[in-house]
């Protein structure tokens, strides 16, 4: 029993082990026996090569490996306690806290991308340490772990034994590595919003994409004839569900990118050119929709709490449907949504947290110069050289009928300009949005 359960943990965390692990099971069945000891040896040493970033990691392979086994073959249990014992105690000395705070570390916003790799990667080597000198929580120390894998170039995890902060200030106030390992999850989320949905963007191989550690559920809507597209992810042992809702298809053919354009009409209540007539009204209401759909994945699971995430059309809806559920977002260029939030649902822009949702952008991103007064929630912004087009646009207004305005808008608004942000762990700038108050209508 003690080997089937570990051969699932590992098969569950890392996809990187199924090939071997699953070679094992087969053996094992075949054999009609336990494991071998020495096969779980080597394992050990694949999964701490997987999950170790530093020499202290390295160190307690030794101590990890007695403490498994002991589980398994019990009469080595008496063996490998006094080598589990000083482990624990130099883990203890020696380990660095996950999160540290400003007064710590300095001003966050100044760090290097190289100091903010290694800090990614300190807590997860810390995070390692702390957790393998107990072989009953494995399955919760592979996920920590998973954090360092932010420090090279992938997806981080945020973790914890905790549902969503009841305020994501600390995505202003906290370190580096606090700060990535929570928004990269959501970022890649919204991510395969685009690439695992039907359209334009789409690819197959990330149909089933998901970040470490959290489970991809197959209830999706993503209708082939065009509609709101939303995917969902639940991380049970955090008790965290995310909705990610996707954006327009910026795509010029193809019934779902028409729908998209028409579905901006229909939230702003504005007039809609003649061939969104061909599609129903139901269709069209992409708000209706993902309300419906975040009320289905609740019931799904009840027992976890949910945030919304998504980038432009996308990050409108995921906002206004968190303030009506009262729940967390996070989002990426999303439009001012003060009055869609007024016309369309009874809550008040002033009755939401003012760290219940953030919205993160570029700073010549035409969406962030006019959320000014039109969002609530905070902001954050990544400082950047103004893009071609960008500082006229800003100073008529954005229209996307004008040339500049239109230049500006696909040098930063597209998503893989966020994603690239993100992977670079330059870390925006949060707080209040910009002092400009103007407005616009304009397909996202």
């Amino acid at each position: 029993r003690y080997a089937q359960t570990h051969v699932l943990i590992l098969l569950a965390s890392f996809p990187s082990l199924s090939k071997p692990m699953r070679t094992l099971q087969h053996q094992q069945q075949r054999q009609r026996g336990p494991c071998h000891s020495a096969a779980f040896l080597s394992l050990s040493a694949a999964l701490l090569a997987e999950t170790a970033l530093s020499v202290a990691a390295s160190k307690q392979a030794s101590s990890f490996t007695k403490e498994w086994l002991a589980e398994v073959e019990p009469e080595a249990e008496q063996q490998a306690a006094s080598s589990s014992s000083s482990s624990a105690s130099s883990s203890a000395t020696s380990a660095s806290p996950i999160v540290r705070n400003n007064e710590e570390k300095g001003n966050p916003a100044a760090s290097s991308t190289g100091e903010v790799r290694e800090e990614v990667a300190e807590a997860a080597s810390s995070s390692v340490n702390s957790e393998l000198a107990d072989a009953n929580q494995a399955s919760a120390s592979l996920s920590g772990a998973e954090i360092a894998l932010a420090a090279r170039g992938r997806s981080s995890l945020a973790t914890g034994a905790s549902a969503w902060p009841p305020s994501l200030e600390f995505l202003e106030t906290g370190s580096d590595a606090e700060f990535f390992n929570f928004v990269l999850p959501l970022a890649n989320m919204t991510k395969f919003s685009y690439s695992s949905t039907w359209g334009t963007y789409y690819n197959p191989k990330e149909a089933n994409s998901t970040p470490p550690g959290w489970e991809k559920l197959s209830f999706e809507s993503n209708p082939e004839g065009g509609g709101m597209r939303a995917l969902s992810f639940i991380q049970p042992s955090s008790g965290r569900g995310v909705v990610a809702i996707r954006g327009t298809d910026l795509g010029d053919s193809g019934v779902g990118a028409m729908v998209d354009r028409c579905a901006n009409y229909f939230l702003r209540a504005e007039q809609m050119p003649e061939y969104c007539g061909h599609f129903p009204e139901h269709t069209l209401d992409y708000l209706s929709r993902a309300l419906e759909y975040a009320q289905h994945a609740w019931e799904l699971h009840p027992e976890l709490e949910w945030a919304f995430t998504g980038h432009s059309l996308g990050a409108e809806i995921a906002e206004i449907v968190a303030a009506v559920r009262r729940s967390k977002a996070v989002v990426f260029s999303t439009p001012g949504l003060d009055k869609v939030l007024k016309a369309r649902t009874s809550v008040l822009p002033s009755e939401i947290g003012s760290w219940q949702m953030v919205a993160l952008y570029k700073e010549w991103d035409p969406l962030h110069f006019t959320i000014a007064g039109h969002l609530p929630g905070a902001s954050c912004y990544w400082k950047e050289a103004p893009a071609m087009g960008c500082p006229e646009c800003k100073a008529i207004g954005l229209n996307l009928t004008i040339p500049a305005c239109r230049a500006c808008f696909g040098g930063t608004h597209i998503y893989s300009y966020y994603m690239k942000e993100l992977e670079s762990f330059r870390r925006p700038t949060c707080g209040s949005p910009p002092s400009s108050t103007r407005d616009a209508a304009v397909e996202i």
